[in-house]
């Protein structure tokens, strides 16, 4: 698999098998990752509560309901934050 600045967005599983790429773009071994992955998802959780919008009030339709991210997993967003 050749990654360049120009290709698409590179997912967590399609890393997540070669433990030698994985290491080069994130700096972490596997088990590491899986380590910080609960603390993450416990700040992402503080940051941005289901029942509040980006703006801080109550949301008006349900959470995710609108347009879906590029990132569609805390794992996928922990590792775009890593590399």
């Amino acid at each position: 698999m050749k990654l360049s600045y120009k290709s698409r967005i590179c997912y967590f599983n399609e890393l997540k098998r070669s433990g030698t790429q994985f290491l080069a773009m994130t700096r972490l071994l596997l088990d590491k990752f899986e380590i910080l992955l609960p603390y993450f998802e416990k700040a992402y959780q503080e940051i941005y509560p289901t029942n509040l919008n980006w703006q801080g009030t109550y949301r008006i339709r349900r959470a995710r309901a609108g347009g879906k991210g590029r990132l569609p997993t805390l794992r996928d967003r922990l590792y775009f934050i890593l590399i």
